[in-house]
């Protein structure tokens, strides 16, 4: 196999594991809930950026390098102020989760 085979086998795999990721993250049903789990990017200034920015607060004493749970806001007004996914906290989705967790 040439080194272009191994780069288009690569490309291919890499462009359809993130068309996966994002049908799963689309396709999630419309958050509302009082508990919001905010990605975010970590050049933006991370969660607590976004959080601040959109109005509303951290819950807890820390966060994921790219995740928090906030409250006091919206999952558009966090959209809006840079998240790159809002889910319901009280009802996380699957991927997120590890087999067999309870939550």
């Amino acid at each position: 196999m040439t080194l272009f085979t191994y780069f288009l086998f690569g490309g291919a795999g890499l462009l359809l594991v993130t068309l996966i990721g994002a049908t799963a993250i689309w396709s999630m049903p419309p958050v509302s809930g009082d508990l919001l789990i905010v990605v975010a990017p970590p050049w933006s200034g991370g969660g607590e950026t976004v959080v601040t920015r959109a109005g509303g607060w951290i819950v807890g004493m820390d966060g994921a390098w790219l995740s928090v749970v906030a409250t006091g806001t919206t999952a558009e007004a966090l959209r809006a102020s840079g998240a790159w996914a809002v889910f319901d906290a009280n009802v996380p989705p699957s991927f997120l989760c590890l087999q067999g967790a309870n939550t």
